[in-house]
């Protein structure tokens, strides 16, 4: 059982002395540790807890279960050998040699591309700003 001068001077549950009267503290000493047996068998996460002005404590809300760590196992990761037929390109073999690539564009290529595909499609106006 924890002792009623480390409870007075917990930082949480130093406020619930100031608000019961020092004639009820045996109370809150006895129903605190009787909620602390509570938590500790419930395997819940949280509680949120009530008081009255007599020093009954009392459970207003249960928090949910604590997760069991053996729930929860990740599929461990597989990796295909780079020798895997779904690696292969499925670009023709005429097409793999032609500039600009088409499978894996270098360094600017890309917008190289682009740049040569939009020539001339769309004309932009010029405006007259006078």
């Amino acid at each position: 059982m924890v002792s009623l001068t480390a409870l007075r001077q917990h930082p949480r549950f130093g406020r619930f002395f100031e608000v019961v009267h020092p004639f009820f503290w045996p109370v809150i000493w006895w129903t605190l540790n009787a909620v602390f047996r509570e938590y500790d068998a419930s395997n819940r996460t949280e509680f949120l807890l009530g008081i009255t002005w007599w020093g009954q404590v009392y459970i207003a809300f249960e928090g949910d279960l604590r997760p069991d760590p053996r729930t929860y196992r990740p599929i461990p990761r597989t990796f295909r050998p780079l020798t895997d037929a779904g690696w292969a390109s499925d670009l023709p073999t005429n097409l793999e040699g032609q500039s600009p690539p088409l499978s894996s564009p270098a360094r600017g290529a890309g917008v190289w591309t682009l740049r040569v595909l939009t020539e001339g499609a769309l004309a932009s106006p010029q405006f007259d700003s006078s």
